[in-house]
């Protein structure tokens, strides 16, 4: 009885805590200038323009910067105001980074209005709204309490600085971790085989919009080949197909041709190679490759996806015995493992890149939801995970050092406390391997 009078109190003190940290938040996405933002927006308006070159060609993105600051200005001009998001934006960014892909300039280019300051906003409000019930459903899915979910939305919110970082630029890593979150919802088990067609078109759709996910799909096809789900890996892959074809194809049609493609895949080696992104780069590869004076992007990579596969290949003969839930949780896991490998292992990896461990962190802090104090054994998971959290977020850590994100320290600590994320997931893989041998062996 005790119990249940706590619980009423608990709850509401946590969701008033909660709403008040998203309307902060709701409130500072506001008064932004999103440079980021703004380039998709930009390239998406003005690539269906006559006159239009190839957007990925340098001189005609430093036309196309020019052309559209002097049209921010006469915006500002006729409209009287003293100044505008658009036109700050576009003093910032006169000359155009075209580094995306054509189906990300496609979908910006279709659903905005034409003026910007508006777009901007309804972005940055639809962007925050996915991203609360993204991390509302996985903490959901896994079984958190109403308010252990409201602290987890408050944490993110208010003391993770990736997903400021995303919102500052106008980024769309939280909307990535949306769409995973709603991959995620619609393969669930209890959707049977059409959910795994329709959660991997949703995938396939996420990787054409931004590639860093395509790890995601490979954990994804490798995990279901060595658990022997064959009907799931056929109707996921599919989708993934179905999705990256209707990508390709709606792009193409935006940009009447395919070759734009073809310009983004030549310039991607420049992108993802992180040579000259030594300020802000955050990425594991990165680091070792100027501590090592050589390339170890592939090796990583080879390693972070392949040992968690190579552990998961040891249970492949009990396979038979997984749950629904069980199921469920090796999605996650696989995304999780998936986006962990995408931000230590790729060339270039910004802050706000580091959205995407929000899965790892709270699939790692599933069994810990409880208000009873738990053994010492148990609690060290969750524990090390909090404080790996604490690391990425940055700004709970910075005052005490006396340091700004922009301080190369800043990298060493998101970085420590990735592969700490990272090291606890391939523990998780190995603790299911014993688990489940000994019920074999019962």
């Amino acid at each position: 009885m005790k119990s249940k009078m706590l619980v009423a109190p608990v709850s509401l003190l946590a969701f008033a805590v909660c709403l008040r940290a998203a309307m902060q938040f709701w409130s500072y996405s506001n008064r932004l200038v999103c440079i980021d933002f703004y380039q998709f927006w930009a390239i998406g308006n003005v690539v269906r323009r006559p006159g239009t070159a190839d957007v990925y060609e340098h001189s005609e993105r430093h036309r196309l910067g020019q052309l559209l600051l002097q049209e921010a200005q006469d915006e500002v001009k006729q409209t009287k105001a003293e100044t505008s998001k658009r036109y700050r934006s576009a003093r910032i960014r006169r000359f155009l980074e075209a580094t995306s892909t054509p189906w990300l300039y496609s979908v910006f280019g279709v659903f905005q209005t034409g003026n910007f300051d508006r777009d901007q906003d309804g972005f940055q409000h639809i962007v925050l709204i996915g991203y609360l019930l993204a991390i509302g459903y996985m903490c959901h899915s896994l079984g958190f309490s109403f308010p252990a979910t409201s602290l987890a939305i408050i944490l993110f919110l208010s003391f993770f600085a990736p997903a400021y970082s995303d919102a500052n630029v106008g980024n769309i890593s939280r909307l990535q971790f949306a769409l995973l979150a709603l991959f995620l919802w619609i393969q669930h088990p209890r959707h049977g085989e059409i959910g795994n067609l329709l959660a991997g078109i949703v995938l396939g759709n996420t990787i054409l919009l931004k590639p860093n996910l395509g790890l995601v799909a490979l954990m994804i096809a490798g995990g279901w080949i060595i658990l022997r789900q064959y009907r799931r890996l056929l109707f996921s892959c599919s989708g993934m197909v179905i999705g990256a074809l209707v990508a390709l194809g709606i792009s193409g049609a935006y940009f009447g041709s395919f070759k734009p493609w073809v310009d983004w895949l030549r310039q991607l080696s420049w992108v993802m190679g992180g040579d000259e992104q030594a300020n802000g780069n955050f990425s594991l590869a990165w680091v070792l490759a100027e501590k090592l004076d050589m390339p170890v992007a592939i090796p990583l990579v080879v390693l972070l996806c392949g040992l968690p596969l190579f552990l998961l290949r040891r249970r492949r003969e009990s396979a038979k015995i997984l749950s629904n839930e069980k199921l469920f949780h090796y999605s996650i896991l696989f995304v999780s493992i998936g986006c962990m490998a995408s931000l230590l292992g790729a060339g270039l990896a910004w802050l706000h890149y580091f959205v995407l461990i929000i899965p790892s962190a709270l699939f790692l802090l599933r069994s810990s939801d409880t208000l009873n104090p738990m053994p010492l054994g148990q609690a060290i998971v969750p524990t090390l995970t909090v404080l790996s959290i604490l690391f990425i977020a940055l700004d709970p850590i910075l005052p005490f050092l006396g340091i700004t994100s922009a301080d190369p320290g800043a990298a060493y600590i998101v970085i420590t406390g990735s592969v700490l994320i990272y090291a606890l997931l391939v523990l998780e893989v190995a603790r299911a391997f014993h688990e489940n041998k000994e019920l074999t062996d019962k």
